[in-house]
């Protein structure tokens, strides 16, 4: 999946986490699900994982940490990208078109969670 940074000036945006849970045996599959019922809600159309930021504070760094967790123990695919803020959503987000794009810059589908690429 490609990334694409919003292009409105100062525009409002939140960080979308995509989750893909890995297969798994029925005890760490559960445990997969439970960590990830934890922190995002379950899309069955797209049979994915996902959760909104608009903000990184603790509670924001408690999602990325147990999201981390997964992808480290049960090899659960994680994917980043800004997207521009719904007229529905009423909390925190990012503003400024420079750290929306240096996301998408940074996003791509073959680097592990938390890894940058060198320079």
């Amino acid at each position: 999946m490609t990334t694409s940074a919003p292009h409105t000036k100062d525009p409002a945006w939140l960080l979308r986490i995509t989750i893909a849970a890995a297969h798994a045996g029925p005890t760490d599959w559960e445990e997969q699900l439970r960590q990830l019922r934890a922190v995002s809600g379950y899309n069955p159309k797209t049979q994915t994982w996902s959760v909104l930021l608009g903000a990184v504070d603790v509670p924001e760094l408690d999602t990325l940490q147990r999201l981390y967790e997964a992808a480290y123990t049960y090899r659960t695919r994680v994917h980043l990208e800004p997207v521009l803020v719904p007229a529905s959503w009423r909390g925190s987000h990012f503003t400024g078109p420079e750290t929306a794009a240096a996301l998408s810059a940074q996003a791509d589908a073959d680097r592990p969670l938390g890894q940058l690429p060198r320079p």
